[in-house]
């Protein structure tokens, strides 16, 4: 974002904030990948998805909806024209929300599981990290 600054391109700066929530939502994408086992919890509990899917959406609403909206002003103040303020922080609204809801549906239909917490507790050497080969018996 800050490669135009190079040839004193400031045009972009009010959409600063609009880009950082985009990929924002692209880089959480995969919030139910990382539930490995804890997923059953919310499946068996009948009407519980509803409740976790906008859980979920609020939380990564409160965690990048300030930062970005932020970043729109900050950026707006420093570019200095008062006419992209109005587009800039509409492009940034509609981007925390579509990013909330894109945020849900391409963690359900691109999921890609991350490793289950048995999976992780394994080393190459054994079932628990203390547990290694043994080296000095000349077996």
């Amino acid at each position: 974002m800050l490669f135009p600054l190079i040839f004193g391109f400031t045009a972009g700066f009010p959409f600063v904030g609009a880009a950082s929530a985009l990929m924002a939502a692209a880089t959480c994408a995969n919030s139910y990948g990382q539930d490995g086992t804890a997923l059953w919890l919310t499946l068996t509990v009948p009407g519980k998805e509803k409740a976790d899917v906008r859980a979920r959406q609020l939380a990564w609403l409160t965690v990048f909806g300030p930062l970005t909206l932020a970043l729109t002003l900050a950026c707006c103040l420093l570019h200095g024209d008062a006419a992209l303020v109005p587009w800039a922080l509409a492009a940034t609204l509609a981007a925390l929300g579509g990013g909330s809801g894109l945020l849900a549906w391409v963690s359900v239909v691109a999921l890609v599981p991350g490793p289950s917490s048995s999976a992780a507790r394994r080393t190459r050497f054994g079932s628990s990290p203390c547990t290694y080969p043994n080296r000095g018996s000349g077996r």
